[in-house]
């Protein structure tokens, strides 16, 4: 069994936007301010993801065909974490 230690009190932040919008610096300035940890989207799956033959992806994984399975999956993956 898989349990989560996480107080009843927290709270997620969840900054979005375009790339280039400045959403890791904003991201980063809050996590200073708030005191609370950042979790990156592209730092927790892109790793992995990029450890994969590129054949599989089409060059990249956003423009492969499990495009959408790939982009629910690393979504999944950053709420597990």
């Amino acid at each position: 069994m898989t349990e989560t230690c996480q107080p009843s009190d927290a709270h997620v932040v969840v900054v979005a936007g375009v790339a280039g919008s400045g959403k890791t610096t904003l991201g980063r300035a809050l996590a200073a301010e708030l005191g609370v940890p950042l979790l990156d989207l592209d730092a927790v799956t892109t790793p992995l993801l990029d450890a994969l033959p590129p054949e599989l992806w089409n060059g990249h994984w956003l423009r492969g065909p499990h495009a959408a399975a790939v982009r629910e999956g690393r979504y999944a993956a950053l709420r597990a974490v």
